[in-house]
């Protein structure tokens, strides 16, 4: 025998040993269990049309690219419900450029195809930005302008000018906020804010706080501030970059059902995906076939697909 076979024979050996003793032991003794408690699912697309480090033109150099995959979210979306899915969306969106200007211009479907979603009682749309104000830097009366006009302003353009109907959270713009927004906020009627909780640490307040279990991440949270008197809801979301963290979404959801069948995770949980409607990962990558089982590489098609499959 070759030292290459042995060498191979001994690697799928440990394989084997580390699937027996490792992987195995813990999910054989949840078999038969059962918990109460369930997982859902929340999707959120923002849109922003107007980007800083992209040529302002209707292409894919600029927001065409946007244009484009808005459009495949909606028709993925679609195609789900015309056969029985149960898949809905949160969106947010910017209002001046997005809704005002470039949306009504070059892409008015869209505006239509997500309003048609929310009248049939499908979608919702949350607050985020008049502007793209970063409203952490505003003064009370900025932030209030700019937050009262999201709702409804003068152009017409805002969520409730163009949809008749909202959700009175925020999801703020680059998910930035400070003390004493929340005391604004909530004078304003805002309930709560979606804020990113993620793996990786770009306006994730993860990397401000104490590790949260499984329980507090994936719920809303009371958010209080001694110092300013301040109580509001958060409700911690993801990004893509957490999909990728935990390999896919089915493992995810595997791996915090079986802390709720363990006795480990005693609630429901929210896993709410929230992330830039531009992103190349929602429309999906062309990839060989020989590749198409890849995790994360599917789109939203995929990740609806993988969502509907589990029970």
């Amino acid at each position: 025998m070759n030292i290459a076979l042995i060498i191979v024979i001994s690697i799928a050996a440990l394989a084997a040993l580390c699937l027996l003793r490792v992987y195995l032991p813990p999910r054989v003794r949840l078999i038969g269990k059962k918990s109460p408690y369930k997982i859902y699912v929340a999707l959120g697309f923002h849109i922003n049309l107007y980007h800083s480090y992209r040529i302002d033109t209707n292409d894919e150099a600029g927001f065409g690219k946007d244009i484009r995959i808005i459009r495949k979210i909606l028709e993925v979306l679609n195609k789900y419900n015309r056969k029985g899915s149960k898949a809905r969306a949160v969106w947010d969106m910017e209002n001046l450029f997005s809704l005002e200007e470039m949306l009504p211009r070059h892409a008015p479907d869209i505006i239509g195809g997500i309003k048609r979603r929310v009248d049939e009682g499908r979608d919702e749309i949350i607050l985020m930005s008049y502007n793209n104000g970063m409203m952490s830097a505003m003064d009370e009366k900025e932030f209030s302008d700019s937050m009262k006009r999201t709702v409804s302003n003068e152009k017409k353009s805002g969520v409730k000018d163009v949809f008749g109907v909202y959700t009175p959270y925020v999801r703020p713009q680059e998910v930035m906020t400070t003390p004493g927004n929340f005391r604004l906020m909530e004078k304003l009627g805002v309930r709560a804010a979606a804020l990113y909780y993620s793996a990786i640490p770009f306006d994730a307040f993860r990397v401000f706080s104490r590790p949260l279990d499984y329980g507090e991440a994936m719920n809303p949270l009371g958010y209080v501030n001694r110092e300013t008197g301040e109580k509001f809801t958060i409700i911690p979301c993801y990004n893509i970059g957490d999909l990728v963290e935990n390999v896919s979404f089915t493992r995810w959801a595997r791996n915090v059902r079986r802390k709720q069948l363990s006795g480990e995770l005693q609630s429901d949980v929210l896993i709410f995906i929230n992330h830039d409607a531009d992103d190349a990962y929602w429309y999906g990558y062309d990839l060989p076939s020989y590749l198409k089982w890849m995790p994360n590489t599917g789109g939203v098609d995929q990740l609806i697909g993988e969502i509907d499959a589990l029970d």
